[in-house]
This record gives C-alpha cells, structure tokens and sequence, in this order.
C-alpha cells in the first residue's frame, strides 16, 4: 500500500490552500459577471444614457483598480442580507454601534454579518485542510471528539471576531473624540463671542476641526446637514450625542438644549460649560497622578525591588557563604 512521506506534506498543504483560494476568487467572480449587466443597466437608468467621457473613464478606472474589493464586498452584502432581514428588531441597535465607530454606509450592516459568517466557516475549513494535510500527525495526536470542540471553537472565534474588532473600533474612536473635545468647544466660544448664531458655529466649526480632528468635525457636519434638513435643532443635537456616546458630550448637548429651551444666554452658557469642562478635566487628571503611586507599587514589588536586593546583598551573602565553608573546613 502506497504511504504519503513526511516531505510531501508540505506539498500537498500549499495544493490544497491553492485550490481552496482558487475556489473563493471563481465563486466570487462569477457572481461579478452574474452582476455585471444589472449594474450597467442601473447606471444606464440613473444617468439617463448621457454620461460624460469622463465620468465613464473615471468609473471604469475605479472598477479597474478595485474591482476585488467591491467583489468581496458585494458577496458578504449578499451573505449577509438574508440575515439582516430575519433579524429586523436587532437592525436599529446595531446601525447605532456602526455610527458610533463612524461606518455609515448603507451596505455596513449586511457587510457585517456576511463577514461573521464567512469567517465562521473559513476557519474550521482551513483547520481542515491542514487536518488532512498532516493527518499522520492530527490523527495521531487528536481523537474525534477533540476535533468536533476544535472545529465549534474555530467557529465561534470567527463569528464574534468581527464584534471584537468592531469593540475595539469604538473605544478607540471615542478616545479621539474625548481628545478633540475641548479644541471644539473653545472654537464655538470664540464663534458665539464674535456675533454668529448657534447653527452656523457648528457649522464652522465643523469646517475648520476638520483638518485636525476628523472624527468630531464629521459629526458635527452630520449634526449641521440635519439641521439644515429641517429637523428640529434638539432632535439633531440628541443624535449627536446617541452617535458619539460620551458623557462630555451629553452634557454640553443638555447645556446647549436648556439655553434653548429658557432662553438664556448661549455665550454665557457656553463660557461657564468650557471652564467648568477644563476644570473637571484638570482634576481627572490630578486624580489619575495621585493613583501612580499606588499603581507602581506592585510593579516594584515584583520586579524592581528583588532586583535591587539580588544586587545589594549577593557580595555580602556570597562572603557570609564562604565563612561558614571555611569554618566548616
């Protein structure tokens, strides 16, 4: 009977992964040509038949450059529809964790679920290619039902990956948030102070932040177009503070709907808000330096005081050592 060699697995790994990606680009690739002629025709209906030249260049250069990409995404937005419809009640909640990480496109939530489910099936599919790669080393060393709990935590891992990333997408962005805050509302008093209304300092603010701080000057821009739209300036304000989900900013959106409400004056509110703010920052910040201490404590306990006695009582230990041998002697 004919045996596989130990030099041949790793042949037979680099086929198998060669044929498993060479499956995934033709899947998606013939769903592109499936595709193909609805966009042309939507494109046609859209633009009426009289494109310019350089818009046709400009859009065939971009389907030219980024044609995997927009490949890649149109499968997961098609995987993932069907469960983007079978959850309708769960689609709100989870479109106000995309704003809050700053992804609001009309495609992210299904982009989303489609990723979930693509990597809880690569995975445990790629452990089994390699399984059967190396099966004279997984055979050995695995029973089934080891494999079975490999394979459902390969599943698993990939399923909440993407929550993992999208976490971490947030926390990181309100971080950049928090820092751009006080930078913001020092521009809206000196705009308020030089004589402009409420709606257009945001908007300037929106547009000169925007250079430095682009996460607050894009919600603020957000913030300014609904205004504009018609919606009531509360209404846009409490969506402001939904979509960055900070308690800094929760409360300048309660100051500024309060002055609207009593009729107050905004540059006074707006003074007393951004003193008050730095002030509370100051004393964070003072906090966190009267914690360091404590902090550091345990740190030099484990790793800077044995050092240092290792150094300052080894001479003395080693000659107390060598007394006693000698005496012994």
């Amino acid at each position: 009977m004919m045996t596989i060699g130990m030099e041949q697995y790793p042949l037979i790994l680099t086929i198998s992964a060669f044929l498993f990606l060479l499956f995934i680009i033709v899947a998606i690739f013939s769903y592109l040509l499936e595709s193909a002629n609805k966009n042309k025709l939507i494109s046609k209906i859209r633009t009426g038949g009289m494109a310019g030249g350089y818009d046709r260049y400009d859009d065939a250069s971009s389907q030219k450059s980024n044609w995997f990409v927009r490949g890649l995404l149109s499968f997961l937005d098609r995987l993932g529809q069907k469960k983007i419809q079978q959850t309708p009640s769960s689609y709100s909640p989870l479109r106000i964790r995309f704003m809050q990480a700053g992804l609001r496109g009309p495609m992210v939530p299904s982009v989303f679920w489609g990723t979930k489910l693509m990597l809880s099936m690569v995975l445990p599919l790629l452990f089994f290619i390699t399984r059967f790669s190396f099966s004279g080393f997984f055979d050995a060393s695995l029973k089934t039902n080891q494999t079975i709990v490999i394979y459902v935590v390969l599943a698993l891992i990939g399923f909440y990956l993407p929550e993992l990333w999208l976490r971490d997408r947030i926390s990181r962005r309100k971080v950049r948030l928090q820092h751009s805050l006080p930078d913001a509302l020092d521009f809206m008093v000196v705009c308020v102070e030089a004589g402009l209304g409420l709606n257009a300092a945001i908007s300037r603010v929106s547009d000169e932040i925007t250079l430095s701080h682009k996460d607050l000057g894009d919600e603020l821009r957000i913030m300014s177009l609904e205004i504009r739209a018609g919606k009531a300036r509360r209404d846009a304000l409490r969506n402001f503070a939904l979509r960055t989900d900070l308690e800094d900013i929760r409360q300048l959106v309660t100051v500024l709907i309060q002055t609207e409400r009593f009729g107050t004056s905004l540059t006074q509110a707006l003074r007393v808000f951004s003193d008050s703010f730095r002030q509370r920052r100051s004393e964070i910040a003072e906090e966190r330096a009267h914690k360091l201490p404590v902090k550091l404590v345990f740190p030099m306990m484990l790793f800077i005081f044995p050092s240092i006695f290792v150094v300052a009582g080894a001479p003395a230990i080693t000659q107390v050592i060598r007394a006693l041998m000698g005496v012994k002697a």
